[in-house]
């Protein structure tokens, strides 16, 4: 990724479209935690699963190209985007 294509403001953008997300609540497929268990992780650390299912960003920033470039060259192919989780 050259620095003319970077944009600083892309990862907090990113970050705060994915805390409105989880704000609003578990959605399809997400794991939530058990609520018998105060001490599972998941009730610090939700985990958010097929984010591309929920709207348009979360399908395109994994298909991005500056994205694809860098992962490319360590894998010796082009990446294929087949699932998303945080």
């Amino acid at each position: 990724m050259t620095e003319q294509n970077y944009k600083p403001d892309e990862p907090a953008s990113l970050r705060d479209h994915y805390m409105r997300l989880q704000a609003e609540g578990p959605k399809p497929g997400d794991m939530v935690a058990d609520s018998a268990r105060p001490d599972d992780p998941l009730v610090q650390f939700p985990r958010m699963i097929h984010m591309q299912r929920w709207d348009d960003r979360s399908l395109q920033w994994p298909l991005d190209d500056r994205l694809k470039a860098c992962l490319a060259v360590p894998m010796g192919e082009e990446p294929l985007a087949v699932s998303s989780m945080l």
